[in-house]
C-alpha cells in the first residue's frame, strides 16, 4: 500500500512535505513575543475592566461603599495596570505614545 504522502493526487501532483517536525515554538525569540504579546493584553485587560468600573460608579450605578470586595478588586486592577503603563513608558519613553510614524505622512511610503 503505498503512503499517502508520497501517492499522487487526483490532480496528478506529489505531496512532498512531510509531517511538522516543531513541537511549539522554534526559537527563543517566538517563545519571547508571544509572552510579551501575553502580557501586554493582560495589562490592557486589566486597565479596560477597572476604567469600566470607574465608569459605573461615576454614573452611579455602582455604590463604591457597599461594593468595598469590588472597589478593591477594581483598585487591584488599575495598580496592574499603571505599573504596566510605568514599565511601558521607561523602556519605550515616547516612542511608545507616537502613533504614526512621521514618514508615514510622506508619499510612497
Amino acid at each position: 500500500m503505498p503512503d499517502p504522502a508520497t501517492a499522487p493526487s487526483p490532480e496528478g501532483f506529489v505531496e512532498r512535505r512531510g509531517p511538522d517536525r516543531r513541537r511549539r515554538f522554534r526559537r527563543r525569540e517566538d517563545r519571547a513575543a508571544i509572552t510579551r504579546t501575553m502580557l501586554a493584553a493582560l495589562v490592557s485587560i486589566c486597565g479596560g475592566f477597572a476604567a469600566l468600573y470607574l465608569f459605573l460608579a461615576a454614573i452611579g450605578a455602582v455604590d463604591i461603599s457597599d461594593a468595598l470586595v469590588a472597589s478593591g478588586v477594581a483598585l487591584g486592577l488599575g495598580a496592574v495596570w499603571f505599573v504596566g503603563f510605568a514599565l511601558r513608558m521607561r523602556s519605550g519613553g515616547n516612542v511608545v505614545l507616537r502613533v504614526q510614524r512621521p514618514d508615514r505622512e510622506r508619499r510612497g511610503f
